[in-house]
């Protein structure tokens, strides 16, 4: 790099962030699982404030959340998650916040050397949006460092954490998004939606087809528990394509069905709320 070339980088902004969209947005993953989570609580979602609120949750769980995930070395647990880059949203190059150590250091070359300033600034935002939204973020934000932990240490000693990475895609973002609505928002039958797709997507993540079948049994489960019957019979519905292609065993079927999941999410949230 020429004297030219530091001196312009000198003048530019402190915090360099490139954000952008993952290649399948129509996914399981932390922005649907907060709108899910917020849906099925009844947290309102008209006014400017109410609005204000859910956006600044979907950033704190999916972007934020999302590049602590990415900046914790976790060994060669996601050494293999290229294969599968429609499943891991935070294994691609081009998802939200993914280039944060990139844009800290100036150049690839200097992520490594970045990893400690980019840690921390990512901590210092995530508590700072966590405050705006209250105890129960604050205390979902230290639930994911504790899962980042989990997940780190899983990673190194088995290869693999997918039930942390399910957590960290579902169950605390879903928690996030109910806790707008308050403590009564947290009721079991929300809680027993969360739980059921928290196991299907951890099953997806493993990639073995008996889990995905048993947790999509788990979530319509949860809504006979909950006597849904309108509910139950459209995720019924939205999960058959699904059994039929992983019954098949056909190529990609995991990431075909994500959007029939995705879409099931969003359906049993309206049917609990």
């Amino acid at each position: 790099m020429t004297e030219a070339e530091i001196e312009t980088r000198a003048v530019g902004p402190l915090v360099q962030l490139r954000i952008l969209p993952s290649r399948l947005i129509w996914r399981i993953g932390p922005a649907w699982a907060v709108l899910s989570g917020a849906l099925a609580a009844g947290a309102p979602l008209l006014s400017a404030n109410a609005l204000f609120r859910i956006a600044a949750a979907i950033i704190l769980a999916d972007l934020l959340w999302g590049a602590l995930r990415h900046l914790v070395p976790i060994g060669q647990g996601h050494a293999s998650q290229a294969a599968v880059p429609a499943l891991l949203p935070y294994a691609q190059p081009g998802a939200p916040l993914s280039r944060l150590l990139v844009g800290l250091s100036g150049g690839a070359s200097g992520a490594r050397r970045a990893t400690w300033p980019a840690l921390l600034l990512g901590l210092a935002l995530t508590g700072a949006v966590s405050a705006l939204l209250g105890p129960v973020a604050l205390l979902l934000s230290a639930s994911v460092l504790v899962a980042l932990a989990f997940v780190w240490a899983w990673a190194r000693r088995s290869g693999g954490a997918d039930f942390g990475e399910a957590l960290l895609d579902v169950a605390l973002p879903w928690l996030l998004g109910a806790s707008l609505a308050g403590t009564n928002g947290l009721s079991w039958q929300v809680l027993a939606v969360a739980a059921a797709f928290t196991l299907l997507h951890w099953g997806a993540l493993r990639r073995r087809e008996i889990l995905a079948w048993i947790g999509q049994g788990a979530v319509l489960a949860a809504l006979i528990a909950a006597r849904q019957p309108w509910g139950l019979a459209a995720a019924a519905v939205l999960f058959a394509p699904p059994a039929w292609w992983l019954v098949a065993r056909r190529p990609g079927a995991l990431a075909r069905v994500l959007p029939w999941w995705w879409a099931a999410m969003l359906i049993a949230a309206l049917a609990i709320a």
